[in-house]
């Protein structure tokens, strides 16, 4: 009787660590999101401990980070939807918004909060984002078509805000009570781009100066040169974090940024294999630039800091 119970919590005994060594290979699991049409809108992920990356239908991530008294969200998303609300069923904390540059697909959904942090050279760029009219056309061309769930629109009308813009510079600190994210000032995809440096963690969420293919052709982006002047500015800072979580795509090794730079310069003296690029729908957007994992689209008339 004796040796049959012992086989038996041996067995057990076994299954739970067959359980615990293959559940140790995938560590940070997605997360079941309860309500099933935010789930089918969002895919969210435990990347590390209280950290969740969110992606929105493909278009671009953002993050939420907890500390001890305040959690923290990194850009979110397009606004498509009620991000508020969905942010609450992850935490209770109080909330602070940030955003990482001025582009609708980061910052699209700031009217659904009343406060939010950003670089003020970018202030323009997310109050034009944040119009209904430019909400109405991101919807059509970003989404291109998606159906948005009724039961997950932003419907608040009973509590119409101006959402506040409050402004963050080079080593401002957002403390979260046992963390602290601070502020890197990055011009480059915008001209108030930053990224912010959880160094305790050795994390870096930098929005979208950190991109595998990065889009320097666009009406607001600063030249090229400044860029690089950025991507070197952030190489003082790679002893204080690993990996880098951005604004599209997976996490990348902090090694990337040595593989930017170089593309960057590859452009600038003319010494790389540099050719026309072209949107899926055949419209010419500049030229591109490769550079092992890093690709960038440029502008011609863009390259240099007009003296």
């Amino acid at each position: 009787m004796k040796t049959s119970i012992l086989k038996t919590f041996l067995l057990i005994l076994t299954v739970s660590l067959l359980l615990l060594v293959s559940q140790s290979g995938c560590k940070h699991p997605a997360v079941k999101v309860a309500d099933p049409s935010y789930a089918m809108w969002f895919k969210v992920k435990n990347i590390a401990d209280h950290v969740w990356a969110i992606d929105e239908q493909g278009i671009a991530n953002f993050y939420l980070v907890e500390g001890s008294d305040t959690a923290l969200l990194i850009d979110n998303g397009t606004g498509a939807v009620n991000v508020r609300d969905f942010i609450a069923s992850l935490t209770s904390l109080p909330l602070v918004v940030v955003n990482t540059h001025g582009h609708p697909d980061h910052g699209g959904a700031n009217y659904q909060f009343p406060t939010v942090y950003a670089h003020p050279a970018d202030f323009s760029l997310l109050a034009d984002c944040n119009t209904s009219e430019h909400r109405w056309e991101m919807e059509r061309n970003m989404l291109r078509g998606k159906t948005i769930p009724a039961e997950i629109r932003f419907t608040d009308t009973l509590h119409p805000r101006q959402t506040v813009l409050k402004p963050v510079r080079e080593g401002y600190i957002f403390n979260l009570g046992n963390r602290k994210l601070e502020v890197i000032e990055v011009p480059g995809h915008t001209a108030g781009s930053i990224c912010l440096l959880d160094a305790q963690h050795k994390m870096l969420f930098s929005g979208d100066n950190n991109n595998t293919f990065e889009r320097m052709s666009g009406t607001s982006c600063e030249p090229l040169e400044t860029y690089l002047k950025s991507l070197q500015h952030l190489t003082t800072f790679t002893k204080e974090f690993d990996t880098i979580y951005p604004g599209h795509g997976k996490p990348i090794d902090k090694a990337f940024i040595g593989e930017e730079i170089s593309c960057i310069e590859d452009i600038l003296h003319d010494s790389g294999q540099l050719k026309p690029y072209y949107t899926p729908s055949g419209e010419n957007a500049g030229f591109i630039c490769t550079y092992k994992r890093a690709s960038v689209v440029y502008n011609k008339a863009n390259l240099w800091i007009k003296k």
